[in-house]
């Protein structure tokens, strides 16, 4: 129901994007490829477990919280990385030619 990502270094995980096309809400530790999809209010230091962990909580027990970030990212997926999205730059591309 929560879906987390801990890690120091990372290129863009496709649980992450995983976790967006199921609308669950994400908590993340600062990595190179991730924090620009999440909202600052999800993201933490890799180094702030105690923050970490708070936010987890917060995400338990604030729906709002919940909803605001698992739609943050679902919305983020669709609109940089969906079928569509690429099918519309390919179609750029392609009538450039």
């Amino acid at each position: 129901t929560i879906g987390v990502l801990t890690s120091k270094k990372e290129g863009l995980p496709i649980s992450v994007l995983e976790y967006g096309l199921a609308n669950l809400p994400v908590i993340i530790t600062e990595t190179s490829n991730t924090a620009n999809l999440i909202i600052e209010e999800a993201s933490v230091s890799g180094d702030d477990y105690k923050l970490f962990s708070k936010k987890i909580v917060e995400i338990v027990e604030n729906e709002s919280f919940k909803i605001k970030i698992s739609n943050h990212l679902n919305q983020k997926v669709l609109s940089c990385f969906s079928e569509e999205h690429f099918m519309k730059q390919l179609k750029n591309i392609y009538s450039k030619l």
